[in-house]
């Protein structure tokens, strides 16, 4: 095998990383030195990214760390979420994935909903506030996608 970046022939380590190449496949393979350079890697956590369905990537241990400097608000995360979908089938579908996440993860609907923000501002690298303004401006959990 070789690293899809440089061409390196046979590194000793070979890192999948979630980036789409131009002939469409979903990942490429890189060696050690390559997948420390890339966007797709934290160097804080010294770990890949995950790759989400829109193209985007963020570390998990980065994402667990937003969770847990806004868990003492979570509720009021939640609240504000929930307020700007108002009553219907957007609320509903948001709560029926933070459900389902909750039992995934041990924990409850309002730390899913906050996990959900927290993935997003990663994601595209800002804060757990703004995510929720755009919420707000959008009227829309998929912006959370």
């Amino acid at each position: 095998m070789k690293c899809e970046i440089c061409g390196s022939k046979d590194p000793p380590l070979l890192m999948l990383l979630p980036i789409k190449q131009k002939d469409g496949k979903l990942e490429t393979m890189a060696c050690k030195k390559c997948a420390e350079k890339s966007s797709a890697y934290c160097k804080k956590h010294r770990r890949i990214h995950q790759g989400f369905i829109d193209g985007t990537t963020a570390c998990l241990s980065c994402v667990e760390e937003l969770v847990e400097a806004n868990r003492a608000i979570a509720d009021k995360i939640s609240d504000r979420i929930n307020d700007a979908l108002g009553e219907g089938q957007l609320q509903d579908d948001l709560n029926e994935a933070a459900e389902t996440a909750s039992v995934i993860m041990s924990c409850t609907v309002e730390i899913s909903i906050l996990r959900f923000v927290s993935s997003k501002a990663a994601r595209t690298n800002c804060t757990v506030e703004k995510v929720i303004v755009e919420v707000e401006r959008k009227g829309s959990p998929y912006f959370l996608s």
